[in-house]
């Protein structure tokens, strides 16, 4: 194992691979236990390749200084571009600072261990440009706060202006038990534009409204499965238009089946109206238990049509 750094010194690593989840759990996760005070005083990591909260990052440079129980960190890689802040407590990060201008981050190891609840930190962060691996999602900003037993998600927003909007709510409740529970609206400024940044599909034109969000899933934040959730949402969308798209065979089967209907709640409908069609209203609820969609009133109203779903 790699010495720890002398009391007040200076870290530096370079390397081109480097494990930095393995020289953390050395030095005692910077802290030596001792609420939250450093076992070194500054920090300068430079590395082609490091290996960081179970995750993979290139090209990596980062700096930081310590005050007391508090770092200061710049950091840049390949995935990265910003500064943060961390405060330090006898079991490890108390509290997360970050502003960021990138932030891309890559995708988890299978084997990651999730976090206990003392050990996932408060959050303030802001990202101008965030995403998972290497697909964008919109500019972030998120407030978490610890209290004996619980984690909760005070506030989180994700954005992509004139597109849509997401705030959402969580909390991780710590007991015999563990469970996490959420609730999140997304505010529809572009359908067709919704649709395509989520789902890489066209079809759908225009279209303004809302979709909500409220469920749970057992264990920790991090041990999200969609297969776990169990959720209940509604979705309203007004004043769109389903494109004209190359004419399929057997659409009116192809409505029908129940095969399609998550391409259905994708608003992807350009199989069934070849010709294009201008609706008034997509609305209804729907359900999601152990991976599977279920609704009991979806429907389309449109001049020329009216079309409802029911299945899974």
């Amino acid at each position: 194992a790699p010495p720890a750094p002398r009391k007040g010194g200076m870290l530096q690593l370079a390397a081109s691979e480097l494990d930095l989840d393995r020289w953390l759990a050395v030095t005692d996760g910077i802290g030596d236990g001792a609420g939250g005070t450093s076992s070194f005083a500054a920090l300068q990591v430079d590395a082609a390749a490091a290996r960081f909260l179970g995750r993979h990052w290139h090209r990596v440079h980062v700096q930081g200084e310590s005050k007391g129980p508090v770092w200061s960190l710049a950091m840049a890689a390949d995935e990265a571009q910003g500064s943060v802040r961390v405060t330090l407590g006898k079991e490890g990060a108390e509290r997360v600072e970050g502003r960021f201008a990138k932030l891309m981050m890559p995708e988890a190891e299978e084997e990651r261990q999730a976090p206990q609840e003392g050990h996932l930190p408060a959050f303030d962060l802001t990202v101008d440009r965030f995403g998972l691996g290497d697909r964008w999602l919109g500019a972030l900003a998120l407030r978490a706060s610890l209290a004996p037993g619980r984690w909760s998600l005070d506030a989180l927003t994700l954005e992509v202006p004139s597109v849509f909007h997401i705030d959402a709510r969580g909390v991780w409740r710590d007991g015999d038990k563990t469970q996490t529970t959420f609730s999140a609206t997304m505010t529809i400024d572009d359908a067709g534009k919704t649709v395509r940044h989520w789902f890489d599909t066209g079809g759908l034109k225009g279209g303004t409204g809302t979709l909500s969000l409220k469920g749970h899933w057992p264990g920790a934040p991090l041990d999200f499965d969609l297969y776990r959730v169990s959720a209940e949402g509604e979705i309203e969308v007004t004043n769109g238009r389903f494109e004209e798209i190359d004419p399929g065979v057997g659409r009116l089967l192809g409505i029908l089946s129940l095969q399609n209907l998550p391409r259905r709640l994708l608003l992807d409908f350009g199989d069934v109206f070849a010709k294009g069609m201008a609706f008034d209203r997509f609305h209804g609820n729907f359900a999601l238990n152990d991976g599977y969609l279920t609704t009991g009133n979806l429907r389309i109203s449109a001049p020329s049509a009216t079309v409802e779903m029911v299945g899974m």
